[in-house]
Order: C-alpha cells, then sequence, then structure tokens
C-alpha cells in the first residue's frame, strides 16, 4: 500500500482541485443568492400609499421631504441624508488594492410625500443606493495637491486612515472621492414590506433583505449589483 505523504505530487494536485472546487461551489452559491435576491427586489409592486396591502413587498415612490438638514462635506449642500467615502489606491506590480480611508454616514428620518399622502422613513435602519449621476466624485492623483474644497474634509479627518495618505495638503497615495446626498425635493423609491395602521397609515417596514430607499433607477441598479454594494464603483 503506498504510504501518504502531503508532499506528495498527486496529493497537492487533489488538494489544488478540492480548493478550487470549493472556491467554485461557494462563488456559485452567492451568486444564486444574488439572484433570488435581485428578483425578489425586483418583484415588489410599484404601489401608492393608498393601495399598498398589509405585509406586502412594494415600492412606493414620493418626494423626500424634512425640516430638519445637514451640510453635505464637500459640496455644502442642504441635504437629508449624507455619506461621504475616501478610497486609497495602492498600486503595485500586478497588484491594485483599494482602501476605504474614511468612511461617515449622516442621516435622520425624514418624509416622503406620494400620491395618497406621506409616510416616514428612517435612514438609519435602511440601505440607501443612488444612482451614478448623483454622486460627487474627485480624484487626486499621489503626489498632487488636494482641491481646495476638498482640504476642509481632509484637514477635520487628518487622524486615524486618513493619517498618513495626506503629507501636507498633498495625496501619499491616489485618493478617490464620493460625496452622496438626498436633497429636499429629490425623488426615491422606498422598498420594504407594507404596513398598515399608525398615526401616518402606512409604514414600509424592513424585509429579510432590508430597507431600501434608491434615489435612481431602480431595476438598473438592482440589475448591475449596486443595491448590494456598500461603496460607490471606483
Amino acid at each position: 500500500m503506498p504510504k501518504f505523504s502531503l508532499f506528495d505530487g498527486n496529493t497537492l494536485w487533489i488538494l489544488a482541485g478540492l480548493s478550487v472546487a470549493i472556491t467554485s461551489i461557494v462563488v456559485a452559491v452567492r451568486a444564486l443568492q444574488m439572484r433570488v435576491r435581485r428578483n425578489r427586489v425586483l418583484s415588489a409592486r410599484l404601489a401608492t400609499i393608498a393601495d399598498a396591502r398589509d405585509g406586502e413587498l412594494v415600492i412606493v415612490r414620493g418626494t423626500a421631504r424634512g425640516q430638519s438638514l445637514m451640510t453635505t462635506p464637500v459640496t455644502g449642500k442642504n441635504a437629508l441624508w449624507t455619506r461621504i467615502m475616501v478610497r486609497g489606491e495602492v498600486a503595485r506590480p500586478g497588484l491594485l488594492r483599494f482602501t476605504t480611508l474614511l468612511r461617515q454616514v449622516q442621516g435622520q428620518t425624514f418624509v416622503v410625500e406620494a400620491e395618497g399622502g406621506q409616510f416616514s422613513v428612517a435612514t438609519a435602519n435602511a440601505r440607501v443606493v443612488l444612482a451614478p449621476e448623483r454622486i460627487e466624485r474627485s480624484y487626486t492623483p499621489e503626489g498632487e495637491v488636494i482641491e481646495e474644497r476638498l482640504l476642509p474634509l481632509f484637514r477635520k479627518h487628518s487622524a486615524g486612515e486618513l493619517k498618513d495618505a495626506v503629507v501636507e495638503d498633498k495625496a501619499f497615495v491616489d485618493l478617490r472621492t464620493f460625496e452622496e446626498a438626498i436633497l429636499p425635493g429629490d425623488e426615491v423609491h422606498v422598498i420594504g414590506i407594507a404596513r398598515r395602521g399608525g398615526p401616518e397609515g402606512l409604514q414600509i417596514t424592513p424585509s429579510p433583505d432590508g430597507l431600501y430607499i434608491v434615489l435612481g433607477d431602480v431595476k438598473q441598479l438592482a440589475t448591475n449589483g449596486a443595491l448590494w454594494n456598500d461603496r460607490p464603483d471606483v
């Protein structure tokens, strides 16, 4: 009977094959889960406040309104919700790696005015997704001076991960900055489970997939995977 050895050539090939097989299975399972999730979201009915049925997965479209506003970090706009993200790009031979150096979200509960009335939605419990054209992007190559409008942001967050990324107002690595915001008057889609009752008559609560606030084409953002991505494409 042949003696088993971890360093035997055949054993190494078997282990390599098992590793590839396991990886392929994991990727396939995740792809299937993503497809099921996407199809579930896309199957949600576009409803109004009046006809949303209790317990139904719905998409309700309306206009975002609110009294308490916050200022966006870069553009200085008055917003109902805003997220700022800074990504560092480190290039090496054969390797391109992006690292999130800063991620900060400010949000609140705001009102969505739609056909038949209005309802409140809490951004703290939601995944907020914006269409690419609504994301304010900035790129600073390594060694270049940070844009004037970005300097207050980088100076304010000069500690932590950003500390070594900016030296004397210059980018130590390639930097990409993303500012997102929902503004008063924006048309948004809220995706979740309709619940009847309460002072407003309707609540949209999280489904097993979560509660979504989407600014843009829901079908397109679901199809290209943006609804599941926690950061803008770099």
